[in-house]
């Protein structure tokens, strides 16, 4: 495999992280807010490290995912609940969406 594309493939997660955030930035649904009105910082910071407190989960489920398809297809698949996880926080209209996706996306982190 050629250097480049070595390169390319390296920033693809990137990119796609910068495709999902331009998606919420630019959609019409951006003025809504749908955090309560009297967010405490308990609340701020408990939404903040969900994505965290699941990354073990992941750790302990990549390892079995590789026992069972091998290294190379468990990163591809890792890939899905990612993906799932930011098209979820960036389209979430409730609180629950909002958890859901950060919840998701930290498990696919930690794999």
């Amino acid at each position: 495999m050629s250097h480049g594309l070595q390169a390319a493939k390296q920033w693809l997660p990137w990119l796609d992280f910068l495709a999902m955030s331009l998606l919420f930035l630019f959609s019409s649904r951006t003025h809504q807010i749908f955090l309560p009105t009297d967010h405490t910082p308990h609340f701020v910071s408990f939404t903040a490290s969900l994505g965290v407190i699941s990354n073990p989960i992941g750790a302990l489920l990549a390892g079995i995912l590789m026992e069972m398809f091998g290294r190379k297809t468990t990163v591809k698949l890792t890939s899905l609940p990612y993906i799932i996880g930011w098209v979820l926080i960036s389209l979430s209209d409730n609180i629950v969406k909002l958890y859901a996706g950060r919840f998701i996306s930290g498990v696919a982190v930690g794999t």
